[in-house]
């Protein structure tokens, strides 16, 4: 049996467990970086089994969790929900820029969501700093007008092919290709994924 697979795109908010303590009466405390901690109770233990390092999950419903470290290290990203705020909002979704801007003055976090909840559509992770000094971390704006051009363009092969959709295929194709040309300017100039002008 092949099983399906899933990606994860919710919120949740977590702390890492550094120490397991006895608490009080049926309680067992859970401590945090910080000296911040929570009293857990006798369900919770045996239901999760936390340990040390691993993350005291909780979810927007209030549900409460636990996820080793590896786990949930290599499927959550930190975002700072302070920093949220609403990039566009139309009748059935709005797309939130979910951190501050960072280097070179540009967010590099984003979700797409429904307005009715934060259930989210899409999360976009930028990359964050340059190739050469970061490494891969995040996408490019180039991969998401690749994106849209082949939406369009399958579009236009398509039953739905129509005069303002090639309108917008042309236009993004043009911004695709004025980042590009940007790119390989920088190339020429041995400056691209650094910080160099």
């Amino acid at each position: 049996m092949e099983l399906t697979a899933y990606t994860c795109t919710k919120i949740v908010h977590a702390a890492k467990i550094i120490d397991i303590d006895g608490g009080v009466a049926d309680m067992t405390r859970l401590l945090f970086e910080g000296g911040e901690y929570v009293d857990v109770d006798v369900k919770y233990i045996a239901k999760h089994n936390p340990k040390v390092d691993g993350y005291y999950v909780v979810y927007k419903d209030g549900y409460t969790s636990f996820s080793p470290a590896e786990a949930f290290e290599e499927g959550y990203n930190k975002i700072t929900i302070a920093a949220c705020r609403q990039v566009v909002s139309e009748k059935d979704f709005e797309v939130l820029c979910l951190d501050e801007p960072g280097q070179g003055n540009a967010c590099h976090e984003y979700a797409v969501q429904p307005t009715t909840s934060s259930k989210q559509f899409a999360r976009v992770s930028f990359q964050n700093g340059p190739i050469k000094e970061a490494g891969i971390n995040g996408c490019h704006q180039e991969h998401l007008l690749q994106i849209v051009i082949d939406r369009l363009q399958s579009f236009q092969a398509g039953e739905y092919s129509n005069a303002d959709n090639a309108n917008a295929l042309y236009h993004v194709q043009t911004a695709l290709e004025a980042l590009n040309a940007r790119t390989k300017a920088r190339e020429a100039r041995g400056v691209e994924g650094t910080h160099e002008k």
